[in-house]
């Protein structure tokens, strides 16, 4: 059975060399930082997502099966959705709280981290529990998240490498004490 709170988090990154040539094909030396996102969602009956960014105060609802177009950390949230309903693992409805301590546009990959996070999230809230490194099939897994968080039509112009080493490898941030210590969490 599907629990009915869980949480993610997922770090920034900085690339020590190779800033703006991973997404042209060139070598970049990326990794992640303690800072990131962290999203916490709640099970609804109702097939809505409604979603508070706490760090801005603003709220966005919209129905599991609506593609509209938006702008901002709204359009983050609405294409990670669409795109885990397209992969054939449909969100439940929810409500989330997303915070963290990662500054929005200082190149640090906050909307990747945003996107990671709110997926690995989702998945926990449907049931899916996303392995630590180092278990059976994780790689392969977290490589097909990824994937996923990278054809977000929403995050186009954040490099694609940047969600590949996110969902791979990263420092921990204390969520809860049931949290999971290995590269990106999911609380239950």
């Amino acid at each position: 059975m599907p629990p009915e709170r869980a949480g993610a988090f997922a770090p920034g990154r900085v690339n020590l060399i190779g800033e703006h040539t991973d997404y042209n094909g060139g070598l970049a030396l990326p990794f992640a930082i303690s800072q990131g996102i962290v999203v916490h969602a709640q099970a609804s009956a109702e097939e809505w997502i409604r979603a508070l960014a706490v760090d801005l105060d603003e709220e966005d609802a919209f129905a599991l099966t609506d593609r509209a177009r938006c702008d901002g950390w709204r359009a983050f949230v609405r294409g990670t959705v669409a795109e885990l309903d397209d992969a054939g693992t449909p969100s439940p409805g929810a409500r989330l709280q997303i915070g963290g301590d990662l500054p929005r546009g200082a190149g640090l990959s906050s909307s990747a981290a945003l996107e990671v996070a709110l997926c690995l999230a989702l998945l926990a809230l449907s049931g899916e529990r996303v392995e630590p490194l180092g278990a059976t099939d994780s790689a392969g897994r977290r490589l097909e998240i990824a994937q996923l968080c990278d054809s977000n039509a929403a995050s186009a112009i954040t490099s694609p490498s940047s969600r590949t080493y996110t969902v791979i490898s990263s420092p921990h941030r204390g969520l809860s004490p049931s949290a999971d210590t290995a590269s990106c969490s999911i609380v239950r």
